[in-house]
């Protein structure tokens, strides 16, 4: 039987060239959002050149060993409580049996990477973010061939995304909210970033904001007007007063909540890294 399995094996050897060490490979996979292309915060496809082009020269097998991660989003919510990793150049055999057996949820899963988000904590949302529980998960196996590139896409378990969209912004209010808000929800701005009298908000929630809570995580909407540019000039908290004003959950509210002198921050555009350790079949 071992005899049988190691000629099947051996048909799909390189007949060019042949690596006569057994050594893994690591390949890492990197991925930022910028101000034009964001497939992370959007959850559509992203593709990457490789450095320089990895030859897999014998049958092997493919573990991911590190996944880490900036700006996902929080896993309180069921959908976010894991990503799913697609890699179109992997061939990837996963099958899956769920309830949520609706074209969002199990098709989604199917052949793809399940990873779980250990993104837990509003606390984590300044740092980086490691989601693995285990060393040298299995991947799938890949024949002999060229990698000059990557692509696939990475989202939550209904195909939405599960990064923040855009570049993430962070201020401290002076008072708690008075109601439960969404993430994607619209804010609104009494500076000069935003115009009162408009009924369109330049920004949204990034994190859903509990009744009490005091710090406000939210993105710049992609079609903003150019007000709202204004604030990805802002360094320092000594400029938020002029160029956020109060805070507003509605537009007709005629209760704005101040902002915290010296607490805005830009924390970035979501990113993630995974590691993958390629290892000979022997």
């Amino acid at each position: 039987m071992d005899f049988q399995l190691n000629n099947q094996n051996s048909n799909y050897q390189s007949t060019r060239y042949n690596n006569l060490r057994s050594d893994k490979k690591t390949l890492i996979l990197d991925i930022k959002d910028d101000a034009t292309n964001q497939p992370l915060g959007n959850g559509i496809d992203f593709l990457v050149n490789l450095y320089e082009p990895l030859i897999i020269d014998k049958l092997c097998d493919i573990y991911l060993d590190t996944f880490i991660s900036h700006n996902s989003k929080l896993s309180f919510f069921t959908d976010n409580m894991a990503f799913v990793l697609n890699i179109n150049e992997f061939n990837i055999n996963t099958n899956v049996a769920s309830t949520e057996n609706t074209d969002s949820t199990s098709s989604n899963i199917f052949n793809s990477i399940l990873i779980p988000n250990e993104h837990d904590s509003e606390n984590k949302i300044h740092t980086t973010v490691v989601h693995k529980g285990k060393k040298m998960n299995f991947i799938c196996s890949i024949n002999p061939c060229r990698l000059s590139i990557l692509s696939g896409r990475i989202t939550n378990l209904v195909g939405s995304n599960i990064f923040v969209k855009g570049r993430l912004f962070s201020c401290e209010l002076t008072g708690g909210a008075a109601a439960h808000h969404n993430e994607d929800d619209d804010l609104f701005f009494t500076g000069n970033v935003q115009a009162v009298a408009t009924a369109t908000a330049n920004f949204k929630l990034a994190l859903s904001m509990n009744t009490d809570a005091t710090t406000v995580y939210f993105y710049k909407v992609e079609s903003a007007s150019s007000e709202a540019n204004n604030i990805d000039n802002v360094i320092t908290g000594a400029d938020v007063s002029s160029i956020l004003g109060s805070v507003k959950f509605d537009s007709t509210s005629p209760s704005p909540l101040a902002i915290e002198p010296f607490s805005f921050r830009i924390v970035g555009y979501p990113r993630f890294a995974a590691e993958f350790i390629i290892v000979p079949r022997e």
